[in-house]
Order: structure tokens, then C-alpha cells, then sequence
């Protein structure tokens, strides 16, 4: 059977954080754009009105509607579609084009943070019920 490579490609993300998830003034155009589409549209991001644990938003892809859960990161991907990714997904998929020192101290100050939290080491961290996506 073949086996594929996936192409090296830019994307934008975003990751939702305590201090940023409902400081929508705090997220790229992109996202805010998201934000302000109505549910029923595809790439439209809204906040739950029931909102329970770790999972404020959901997104309309294309492959239907999606839990944007704490710490997720939101991907625009390369025509323009939105996506919920997990962290440990992320880490294992992307790596960073080009960080101000910011971007890498939020980055070291994360993994740290997630460390604490879940001791655990590797994908099996995330199986606590807030990070299961739905």
C-alpha cells in the first residue's frame, strides 16, 4: 500500500486560552470575522449558551459542527476554512514559521501550564472528559 507525505503548507492559529477565549478583541480579523457569521453558515464560530467545563465554543466546518474546547487551537487552514485542533495534535502536526519572543515565551509558559495540569506525558493526558471535543 502507498504511503503519503503531507505537504509543507502555512497555516494561521489560534490557540484559546484562559486569559483569551471570550477577549474576542484579542483575536486575529480572522477569527473575529468567524465569530460574527451566523451558526447556520459554514466557518462560523459562536460561544455556547450552555457552556459546561472546557468547552465555550463551537465551529461550523465543513464536516459539520465542531467543540472548540480550552486550549484548542483554531486553524485557519489554506482556503480559508475553520477548525478545532487539540494541543497535542497540534504539537505533533505544526511547527512554528516565524514567533516574535512573545509568541515563544506564551508557547514555553503553555506547555508548562498543560504540564501541571496533566502530568501525564503524551495524547492519553487528554482523555480527562474537558478534552474529549464533545
Amino acid at each position: 500500500m502507498p504511503t503519503f507525505r503531507q505537504k509543507p503548507l502555512e497555516v494561521e492559529a489560534f490557540q484559546l486560552t484562559p486569559d483569551n477565549y471570550i477577549a474576542v478583541e484579542q483575536w486575529p480579523e480572522w477569527l473575529r470575522e468567524a465569530e460574527q457569521k451566523h451558526m447556520s453558515e459554514v466557518g462560523a464560530m459562536w460561544r455556547r449558551t450552555s457552556s459546561h467545563c472546557n468547552h465555550p465554543w463551537m465551529i461550523n466546518t465543513l464536516e459539520g459542527q465542531h467543540v472548540a474546547s480550552m486550549y484548542d487551537y483554531i486553524v485557519q487552514g489554506v482556503e480559508g476554512e475553520i477548525y478545532p485542533c487539540k494541543p497535542h495534535i497540534f504539537e505533533l502536526t505544526y511547527e512554528m514559521v516565524e514567533a516574535t519572543k512573545d509568541q515563544e515565551v506564551v508557547t514555553e509558559n503553555f506547555r508548562k501550564h498543560i504540564k501541571e495540569i496533566f502530568p501525564l506525558e503524551g495524547p492519553e493526558s487528554f482523555n480527562a472528559p474537558c478534552f474529549s471535543g464533545g
